[in-house]
């Protein structure tokens, strides 16, 4: 599904964090992170002011029922992953002892 809107601050931050990490991987110059820095500011402001293209997105009946069965079944997670973009479909209890053994873990 498109998102119905783009928090510009936030995609701004998320490039900014990209920004960020790939400048500690020793440029060969500063005239090439300034160049890095230019074009990611470039890329963002493009990203923000593309128009949503919803046709592109048309799901199906199919799929429609899909999602909502899934979002009706309370034995599963869904959430997003920690990296990238997608969706992460867990068993609740699974999701449940994990995060347990997570808050438990105090070498952390």
């Amino acid at each position: 599904m498109p998102p119905s809107y783009i928090n510009k601050e936030e995609l701004f931050a998320e490039f900014e964090m990209l920004y960020l990490q790939l400048k500690k991987h020793m440029p060969s110059s500063s005239g090439d992170l300034s160049w890095l820095k230019a074009r990611l500011v470039d890329l963002a402001h493009s990203f923000v002011n593309s128009p949503i293209d919803s046709k592109s997105f048309v799901l199906q009946a199919n799929h429609l029922k899909a999602i909502n069965s899934l979002k009706s079944n309370k034995d599963i997670y869904i959430t997003k992953p920690d990296k990238d973009s997608g969706v992460v479909i867990l068993d609740q209890n699974v999701y449940i002892e994990k995060m347990m053994v997570i808050l438990q873990n105090l070498n952390i």
